[in-house]
Formats: C-alpha cells, structure tokens, sequence
C-alpha cells in the first residue's frame, strides 16, 4: 500500500467500524470506537489534505480539528433545531469519507502530476 493511501484506508475502515458497531451495539466496544471516530478521523480527513510533513504538528491537528468540527457541527445543528445522534454521526461519517475520497484525488493528482 502506498504511502498517500494509509489515512484514506483509515478513514474508511473506521467509518465501517462505527457503522457496524451502530448497528451491534457491544458495550464494551462501542464507546472506544465511537470515541476514536469523533476524537480522530474529522482530524485526519482535513490533516492528510495540507502540506504538514511533521508528525508532531500533524497529531496535534488532527485532535484540534476534530474537535473543532465536532463542535461547529453540533453548534449548527442545535441552532437550526435538527439535533439528532444519529444525524451528526453521518455527518462526521460523510466528512470522513470525504476527506478520505479527497486525499485519494490529490495523491492521484501528484503522481499523474510528477509520477
């Protein structure tokens, strides 16, 4: 697996986890899981699109920016009055996933671009 594709395959498997575990709910998992989809993955699909190489600055996005959009999400979806759990799960999901289809598209670009 190329190097470019290891935070999309993240994402992705993530997304699957949490779907998978929404739908079994386990006690014991489904916190952990759920807390590493909305404490790490919006973090990554924004992290893996800018130029950052080192990893100390990238680890402190990725938990800043997570909580940033976790928050500006529930923030927006309290004032328009459409609070809902599940709700804001595909949406953090659908950020993920879009961030992970982004970061496929630009390492695509660059290799096309220099490969």
């Amino acid at each position: 697996m190329r190097q470019s594709y290891r935070w999309p395959f993240v994402l992705l498997l993530s997304t699957i986890l949490v779907g998978v575990t929404q739908m079994l709910y386990v006690p014991v998992i489904t916190p952990l899981v759920m807390s590493w989809f909305f404490f790490v993955c919006p973090g990554i699909a924004i992290v893996g699109l800018l130029p950052v190489k080192q990893i100390s600055i990238q680890v402190s996005l990725v938990f800043a920016l997570s909580m940033a959009v976790n928050t500006l999400l529930a923030e927006f979806m309290a004032f328009t009055h459409l609070w809902s759990p599940t709700g804001a799960l595909l949406l953090i999901a659908g950020i993920s996933l879009g961030g992970a289809i982004l970061q496929v598209w630009q390492s695509r670009q660059i290799y096309t671009k220099w490969g």
